[in-house]
This record gives structure tokens, sequence and C-alpha cells, in this order.
């Protein structure tokens, strides 16, 4: 559901969330939202900081890479989080088309005939996306590429719904 509502911001950068917003998404005083931009708009999400996701993202990413040799990241429906053996900076935009299959939350095996790219000079396609359960509103996801456009193998894919099921166990 989206709605537009139009707030004043005082002289010290600060605006008031409206209530019924704060309620629906149980925000509350205290609370940690974390803020983007992509140069026009500017994003609000609530998050959790308890969770200290890059580093434990990198530590579970490292050792998947360790023994499957591809690359993979983790990222929400909007941003890489984490990535290893794949030059994506944190932040790095998701394509709209995968975007959408995080936002499904479905384990997927994509049709390596139909690659989808992360971004346009990084020529490893998606193969495999692990959803993340977590306790947050955004869902999250461990997103395999491939080197030489091969399908990875089941010990390769098993590793990494492994480590995908391991991190949604870590942040429920």
């Amino acid at each position: 559901m989206e709605f537009t509502n139009i707030r004043s911001m005082d002289n010290q950068g600060r605006i008031v969330i409206p209530s019924d917003i704060r309620k629906r998404l149980n925000i509350a005083g205290g609370d940690t939202l974390e803020i983007k931009s992509n140069g026009q708009d500017i994003r609000l999400r609530k998050c959790d900081a308890s969770i200290p996701y890059n580093r434990q993202f990198q530590t579970f990413l490292t050792i998947l890479y360790e023994v499957v040799k591809h690359g993979a990241f983790i990222c929400d429906t909007e941003a890489v989080f984490s990535a290893k053996g794949v030059y994506l900076p944190d932040g790095s935009p998701i394509p709209e088309e995968l975007s959408a299959y995080v936002e499904a939350g479905k384990e997927t095996i994509f049709d390596l005939s139909r690659p989808i790219y992360i971004l346009p000079y990084i020529k490893e396609p998606v193969t495999a996306l692990f959803p993340i359960p977590n306790q947050e509103a955004c869902p999250l996801a461990l997103v395999m590429l491939c080197r030489h456009k091969k399908p990875l193998s089941d010990m390769e894919l098993g590793s990494a719904k492994l480590v995908a099921a391991t991190l949604a166990h870590k942040f429920m």
C-alpha cells in the first residue's frame, strides 16, 4: 500500500513520521532507521541495529567461497549488503528483475540460457537464489553467481543452501 504524506522539515533537518505509518510499521522512539539516497529520493527503512550485517555476512560468504569458488552476495530487494568472490561494493543496486525474485522469497535456480547479470561489468550470471528469512520487513537472499556460465553442481548448491539456512537461523 502506497500513499503520500507531505511534511515540513525543521531547521535541524528533522521531520515527523505520521503516527499511522509508525503504528503500521511498528516504529517506536529509539528504533534504528536506515536512510538511503539515490541522489533524488530518500528512503527510510526500519532495521534491527543489533545485527551487524556486513561482518557476519562476510564471515559466512568467506566460508562459502572457500568451498565453492563462485562469487556470492547477500542482498535485499534494493542493494547488496556483502559480497565475496566478485567485485560488488556494499550498496550496489540490484536489477529490478532480480529484486522481484528476492521479494518473492522462493529458492530459485536460474536458467543460464536467459542470464541475469547483477551489473553490466560483471560477466558472471546469477545462477541461484536462496531466501534468508528474517524478522525484518525487507526480505534478504543469498545469491550465487557462476563462473564460465556452467551450472553449479549439487554440492555447490547444497553448500549455498546450507549457508542461507544457517544465516536465517542466526537472525531469527
